[in-house]
């Protein structure tokens, strides 16, 4: 009537099948870059423009005049990993600066200093040299 099953011997199956940490579909993507022989990074490191590569290998301390046109597989093991290196440090770059106004007005801004502060710091300036 009762199935009885050793509890011990389902749980580590269920381990075992939730020890996947990729999800399916990126499985399927990483078996596809690998019969095609290109990663992520190469491939969209191929479609970066000139001027995107010149700041990015000038980045990772490779010559960029000389090698912006290089594909990412043409690249050195260590030439590649300086190139990731620098695609990280530039993600973080841009990550200080998400949702700040970017707008022109804002590299020209220059803040007023009240008189107040002018007077102050006249003070203290005669003050230090006296």
């Amino acid at each position: 009537m009762f199935k009885v099953t050793d509890n011990s011997t389902e749980l580590r199956e269920q381990q075992s099948a939730n020890e996947c940490e990729l999800p399916i579909a990126e499985l399927a993507i990483r078996s596809m870059r690998s019969r095609l022989g290109r990663s992520s990074i190469a491939s969209h490191y191929d479609k970066l423009s000139k001027d995107q590569k010149l700041v990015l290998l000038h980045s990772a301390g490779i010559n960029a005049n000389l090698l912006w046109d290089y594909r990412f597989e043409q690249f050195s093991r260590s030439q590649r990993n300086e190139i990731r290196h620098a695609i990280i440090d530039i993600t973080n770059l841009a990550h200080a600066f998400e949702g700040i106004n970017l707008s022109k007005e804002q590299c020209y801004f220059q803040p007023t200093i009240n008189s107040s502060f002018k007077n102050v710091s006249s003070r203290l300036i005669k003050s230090s040299s006296g």
